[in-house]
């Protein structure tokens, strides 16, 4: 064809072209800083040449597509590692949380609690009638349950957040899979029209990103450019339109759809069946019975289990030697702190209810002492014979006719009463009763959930026996030739002193002091922090890389940019300049007289 008509086309074509290429620059330089933006262009194409005399004559220009510069399989990567980060983040910001809580490196740690618990029994064993070192230990003594108390309740707050998090964190993953699903339509519609939903595949991509980074994710692209998408189990959160939740109900997280009230562990999802992302950093953290595939608990579990195992050996080691002494009087009556849930089994049985029952002796004998209201011992021995009950314990001391009368009170607990004007002592206890049944002890507990993780540290009080009254401090003994006991006599507090020196946890056989146990709790933790930080810092690292990778394909440069809007404005400018050119060859042809 050619002539000035084709040299307008031509010149139309042109502007339409590097117009559409300004529009696509532009919105690339507009986007500069949009999260998950992905640099675009304009593919431009050339007319197809028409045959002319003189051969095949071009006819210029046209745009083709506006390309989306993305690499999906970097993208897939990048998604992985986030949601490890993610995972390693979360660890470790909560670890060093629990860190901050169980601080021993400055002046007021437990370490330095459980010093001047000890340091006290020393003072009392240098005075063992004075009045103000008894009331100083059972300061210290009050100070240092406290502590334990406050360690426990620090961990479940950790617990307690954590389970907020998760939630939170949940409804954030339905929102996004129900956005993600909406696309997936949108994406659909957009490319079936024969265009390119360039956009919206990005706002999918970013979205793909923060679901990994809320919960380990896996998915595909369809042949029809929708992704369905799975958690780390295989529970498919979106398939086409569609999208599926999850949910917490208490502090576990199922997955909705196999949720049944009938079967309450179906579609249970617990940090075992996730590989990544802030819900399986967080179930890392809070407190679970359950273990993972090595055997391996939880953060909180482990250290409220320290806590709990040195707050055991404590009370027990504590109360298992004052019982073996005196204070400064006698009793008149007596109620055991621990509870005997069923006296008609073995006390030295786990049925029985009995905190203690393994530190119980069978065969062995409890010395008891009564005086009279002149002060006159008379001693009374107990054997405590192999499968004997809570009941036959009671008959056992009440036959001894010595003027004390057995019972259990509504709650379970051992109770003993001297007659109208005696008053009793104990002494050279190898049965272990009185230590495990509370009776003439320092330290209480919780008797109502034995052995509970957390427990003994959570309920660890100073009797209200020795707290109400100093005097049944049990400095001292009783001296089992004559049955009396010395107000100046020291040897218990020298013997409770001595404990901290005492090898009580570890092995079998135990091989390690409180302190030493301490210390292990506190190495551990340190060794968790700096291995969560390590382990952070390499994916934080890896997660630079691929960002740094993906942003020399998808990111903008607007340097880049500004060249393509000089030189689209310059071409669009000389397409302007055939549009004078053809017009004013028009002009002349027009011009031309007959």
């Amino acid at each position: 064809m050619g002539g000035v008509g084709a040299l307008l086309d031509t010149a139309k074509l042109a502007l339409f072209t590097f117009q559409r290429a300004i529009d696509v620059t532009s919105h690339n330089v507009a986007n500069v800083s949009t999260p998950g933006f992905s640099r675009q262009s304009l593919v431009i194409g050339t007319q197809n040449p028409e045959p002319v005399r003189e051969g095949m004559l071009g006819r210029g220009v046209m745009p083709e597509a506006i390309l989306r510069h993305a690499d999906k399989f970097l993208n897939e990567r990048l998604n992985q590692k986030h949601s490890d980060l993610s995972n390693l983040e979360t660890q470790r910001a909560n670890l060093e949380r629990i860190e901050t809580m169980l601080n021993e490196t400055g002046e007021y740690g437990l370490a330095q609690d459980l010093t001047e618990f000890f340091n006290s029994w020393q003072d009392v064993a240098n005075y063992p009638d004075g009045s103000p070192e008894r009331r100083a230990l059972l300061a210290r003594a009050q100070q240092l349950a406290n502590r334990f108390n406050t360690l426990i309740d620090d961990l479940d707050l950790v617990t307690k957040d954590v389970n907020q998090y998760i939630g939170a964190a949940l409804t954030k993953v339905n929102e996004l899979t129900a956005e993600i699903a909406e696309l997936n339509q949108l994406i659909l519609e957009t490319e079936n029209g024969g265009r390119p939903a360039n956009d919206f595949r990005d706002r999918r991509t970013l979205l793909l990103q923060q679901l990994s980074d809320e919960i380990s994710i896996t998915y595909f692209e369809t042949a029809s450019s929708q992704v369905t998408v799975f958690t780390g189990v295989g529970k498919l959160l979106v398939e086409s339109n569609r999208n599926w939740t999850l949910s917490m109900d208490g502090d576990r997280v199922y997955y909705d759809p196999e949720k049944d009230i009938a079967f309450p562990n179906q579609g249970l999802i617990d940090r075992n069946d996730l590989t990544g992302g802030r819900v399986k950093g967080w179930m890392e953290i809070r407190f679970d019975t359950l273990v993972d595939a090595a055997g391996q608990h939880t953060a909180v579990y482990d250290f409220k289990n320290y806590i709990n195992q040195l707050a055991r050996a404590l009370i027990w080691e504590v109360n298992d030697q004052h019982s073996q002494g005196a204070g400064l009087a006698a009793f008149s009556t007596l109620t055991g702190t621990a509870i005997v849930s069923d006296p008609t089994v073995a006390l030295k049985g786990a049925t029985s209810g009995v905190d203690f029952f393994d530190k119980l002796v069978e065969g062995q004998t409890l010395t008891l002492y009564v005086y009279d209201a002149g002060g006159t011992p008379t001693e009374h021995t107990l054997t405590f014979t192999a499968g004997m009950t809570g009941n036959q314990l009671v008959s056992a001391i009440n036959d001894l006719g010595a003027g004390v009368t057995a019972s259990f009170t509504a709650t379970g607990r051992l109770s003993l009463t001297a007659n109208t004007g005696s008053t009793f002592a104990f002494a050279e206890d190898n049965t272990k009763l009185l230590a495990a049944l509370g009776l003439n002890t320092f330290f209480t507990w919780d008797t109502t959930q034995p052995n509970q993780v957390g427990v003994y540290g959570s309920s660890m009080a100073v009797n209200n026996t020795v707290l109400n009254d100093s005097r049944y401090v049990a400095a001292g003994r009783v001296n089992t030739d004559d049955g009396t006991f010395d107000p100046g006599d020291n040897r218990n507090a020298l013997d409770l002193a001595d404990i901290k020196d005492k090898n009580v946890l570890g092995g079998p056989p135990a091989n390690m002091t409180l302190a030493a146990y301490l210390n292990t709790m506190v190495s551990d933790l340190g060794v968790r922090v700096d291995r969560a930080q390590t382990a952070e810092g390499f994916v934080d690292q890896m997660v630079k890389e691929l960002e740094d990778l993906r942003d020399t394909t998808s990111a903008v440069s607007l340097d880049e940019e500004m060249v393509n809007i000089i030189k689209y404005q310059k071409a669009y400018q000389m397409s302007a300049v055939l549009v004078t050119t053809a017009d004013e060859m028009l002009q002349t042809v027009l011009n031309i007289k007959p």
